[in-house]
């Protein structure tokens, strides 16, 4: 359905049986900090609440490549629904995974963010909506979308009366709760890029180095993930540049996202995002970052453009052997070919997983093809692979291939094809 009808039809219930506008969770971060992985923890922490206060998430999951790898780890294994369904009951309150690709929510993609809250809105069967933009966006920009005045969306022919439409925003009907900003602590750049003055790029990461810290300074809650990893020096520069950048944000440390479910959703009881206190905060950031006079005009550029990032999407075949990609698929590999992030789901071998001689390998080889799904990621200069779910496939249920996304500030000439030919090296020859 249009943005236009979208929008009419939320006119019409608003002046029904409207509910409670939603709240919004906006999860902000660089590339590889661990964002997918918040989200999975709230989703995980929250559906062992049997309740009937549990709440029902609706996750609207944007990758910048052309390839959603955030909305299929993020999708149940059951295959519930992807999209919005129209004439919603109430009572089913499954999980939704709205999922974006080839672009940017803040920007190039933001009237299908609308439409995408408009639909989940009139859906009527969710209690709180996530917004994971890609890990170049700026989250302000994301919240702005919440304030567009829906009179101007409106389709004018399913209005009877000019006098009947009303100058109403999106945060009528959904408002932004909280934007949780995930840094990666374990990655030096990234602490380099905080711990710098606004305007500085001379660290690693470049102009780049300015979004991440204004990623930070529109923050309510900054979650300093992998702190495992992560040096005592590092940890107390970053605890201070956070302080400096975002000075209202609740600071919260964690290993693999885990962050307390009470600090990241329903938080404007404490506070929580205001538009005019953290998008004017953020903003002034952002000029400084630039050069540019606190009151020049704000024109907003596609993230992508203006720091020169490109994507592309390479295959795998399945199944692989797990110890291969280990081995051949390195993060110095990849760094050289101008990969910055590189992240997919691909299917690993059960049989070579379990197999310790080359007896058992034969016998795993002769036996049925089975593989399971695992997360494939670089991220911070660390290759990792991660299951995902608990799930088990064998023959037709396993497809013909799997597929990676890459990012890079270019990505190098030949990255594709060579990461392809990597993968290529790993496959299992049945």
């Amino acid at each position: 359905m249009a943005l236009e009808q979208l929008v009419t039809r939320l006119y019409a219930q608003s002046s029904s049986a409207a509910g409670a506008p939603l709240p919004v969770l906006i999860v902000t971060g660089f590339l590889g900090a661990g964002k997918t992985s918040l989200v999975r923890h709230i989703l995980t922490s929250t559906s062992t609440d049997s309740s009937a206060d549990a709440p029902s998430f609706a996750i609207v999951a944007n990758d910048l490549a052309r390839l959603n790898v955030d909305g299929d780890v993020i999708q149940p294994e059951d295959g519930r629904e992807l999209a919005p369904r129209e004439g919603g009951d109430a009572q089913n309150k499954s999980e939704l995974v709205v999922p974006f690709c080839g672009g940017c929510v803040c920007c190039t993609l933001r009237p299908d963010l609308l439409a995408a809250v408009c639909g989940i809105v009139l859906d009527n069967r969710h209690d709180y909506i996530i917004v994971e933009p890609t890990g170049i966006a700026d989250a302000v920009e994301v919240a702005m979308a919440f304030e567009v005045d829906l009179a101007l969306l409106e389709d004018k022919s399913q209005v009877p009366s000019p006098g009947e439409s009303q100058r109403r925003s999106l945060r009528d009907f959904a408002y932004v709760d909280a934007v949780a900003a995930v840094v990666d602590a374990s990655d030096d750049a990234v602490v380099d890029a905080l711990d710098a003055e606004p305007g500085n790029f001379s660290g690693p990461l470049g102009r780049m180095g300015g979004l991440v810290r204004e990623q930070v300074a529109g923050a309510t809650t900054v979650i300093l993930n992998k702190t495992d990893a992560a040096s005592d020096a590092n940890l107390a520069r970053l605890r201070t540049a956070v302080k400096r950048l975002s000075p209202i944000a609740s600071l919260v440390e964690t290993q693999f996202s885990r962050a307390p479910v009470e600090d990241v959703l329903y938080t404007a009881y404490k506070g929580g995002f205001d538009f005019e206190r953290d998008f004017t905060r953020a903003q002034l950031h952002a000029r400084a970052e630039r050069g540019d006079d606190a009151t020049a005009p704000n024109v907003h550029i596609s993230e992508a453009e203006m720091y020169n990032v490109t994507s592309a999407v390479v295959h795998a075949p399945v199944p692989l052997d797990a110890a291969m990609v280990r081995r051949h698929v390195t993060a110095d590999d990849l760094k050289a070919h101008g990969i910055l992030r590189a992240k997919g789901v691909i299917w690993l071998d059960v049989g070579q997983q379990g197999a310790t001689d080359d007896d058992e390998k034969r016998a795993c080889k002769r036996a049925r093809r089975s593989a399971r799904r695992n997360l494939f990621s670089l991220a911070g200069g660390v290759v990792t692979l991660e299951e995902v779910g608990t799930k088990t496939s064998t023959d037709g249920d396993i497809p013909s291939q799997s597929s990676i996304a890459l990012i890079g500030m270019p990505l190098g000439p030949r990255a594709e094809e060579h990461v392809a030919s990597l993968f290529a090296q790993c496959k299992i020859v049945m």
